[in-house]
């Protein structure tokens, strides 16, 4: 385990820490989500809940099949929960915790070699940044430019 995952302590509410992400590598599309979610952390596969269902007939809807077309991950690697009730839930994670996955997020890039990096949320803006995005806003439907992407690719 690496130093910032016991800086971040996200892993020890995990039933599935570090999840990695899925897909060919190297791969030209590269998706990039906010975090694992219920479903997720019980099968330690990252997208197959809720949402990778709906993002898996979108593109289909398309022609692309998720798995064939491109690697999909997460910037943060462990499901942050609050506690509601007695029951655990998603939330959002924190800046400190987006940045503490960096590492892992940077070195996945770097691995994968995309071509086009499509980011679903204000979490992985944030990821990629480094600013502590909490809105899409400005971003939405626009491409980055590598003077806002604090990645070395």
């Amino acid at each position: 385990m690496h130093n910032n995952c016991l800086q971040c302590g996200l892993w020890k509410g995990c039933k599935s820490p570090w999840m990695r992400g899925r897909g060919p590598i190297p791969a030209s599309i590269m998706l990039i989500g906010e975090a694992p979610g219920e479903v997720e952390d019980e099968k330690y596969i990252p997208f197959v809940g809720k949402a990778g269902k709906l993002l898996s007939s979108i593109l289909s809807s398309i022609g692309q099949g998720l798995e064939e077309s491109a690697y999909i991950t997460n910037a943060v690697r462990c499901r942050p929960t609050k506690r509601v009730g007695g029951r655990l839930e998603n939330r959002i994670p924190t800046v400190k915790e987006i940045a503490l996955c960096g590492i892992y997020l940077r070195r996945e890039i770097s691995l994968v070699k995309p071509r086009l990096i499509i980011v679903l949320g204000a979490t992985p803006i944030s990821g990629i940044t480094g600013k502590g995005v909490t809105q899409v806003g400005t971003y939405r439907l626009r491409p980055l430019s590598m003077s806002e992407v604090s990645i070395d690719l």
